[in-house]
């Protein structure tokens, strides 16, 4: 297969053909830097057509996106997976999920105790399992739960001495990871990024 520079050459070789047949010179310098110029674009947009994102690459994929905003979403919950395996791999050795830390994160927030649905409504990601996520903590006594005086049906968390404790272990350590993430970009440019999300999440709820 030719490159786009090495078709850019044969029709080069080709006009001054032409050229040399019709006249037997070349044509004065302005039409031939014109000619270069409108066939190193044209070179140039086959080449930008050709070349893969780097999305497709990790996808390994060989057809284009059929849009932008198909392109755009993609790349947004292929970053977010990302950053979600790397929360998790810092979390692991602390014997803890992202969700998990998430929750305890919620509770340390809001400085008080914490109905079961406040916590599920809160959370980054949307989980079915809350319950379940909720016992695995206690078990490590990491919050504590009891019945709501006023409305049995409510159960109320908090985080237990340790909870406060491992979660403030854990703050520089957090802090330092989200760093690590966008560190290829400027404070300028998170802060573009920041708006940008922003604008996609007003129009999903």
């Amino acid at each position: 297969m030719r490159s786009g520079s090495g078709e850019c050459l044969e029709l080069l070789g080709s006009w001054v053909q032409t050229q040399n047949k019709s006249i037997g010179a070349f044509s004065p310098k302005h039409e031939i830097h014109n000619y270069l110029t409108s066939q190193s674009l044209s070179c140039k947009i086959v080449d930008m057509t050709k070349k893969k994102s780097l999305l497709q690459k990790e996808l390994q994929q060989t057809r284009p996106f059929r849009s932008p905003a198909q392109e755009a979403v993609l790349a947004v919950l292929r970053t977010a997976d990302l950053i979600r395996r790397r929360f998790n791999r810092v979390l692991e050795s602390h014997d803890l999920t992202l969700a998990q830390y998430n929750v305890l994160r919620i509770l340390r927030g809001a400085g008080q105790q914490l109905p079961t649905l406040a916590i599920a409504e809160r959370l980054i990601e949307q989980t079915p399992g809350i319950t379940r996520m909720l016992d695995r903590l206690e078990a490590k006594k990491l919050i504590q739960r009891e019945r709501c005086a006023e409305d049995r049906r409510q159960v109320l968390c908090e985080l237990t001495t340790k909870g406060k404790s491992q979660v403030r272990k854990l703050d520089s350590l957090i802090e330092r990871t989200e760093n690590e993430c966008l560190d290829t970009l400027a404070k300028k440019d998170q802060s573009i990024l920041i708006s940008l999300l922003e604008k996609v999440r007003e129009v999903q709820f």
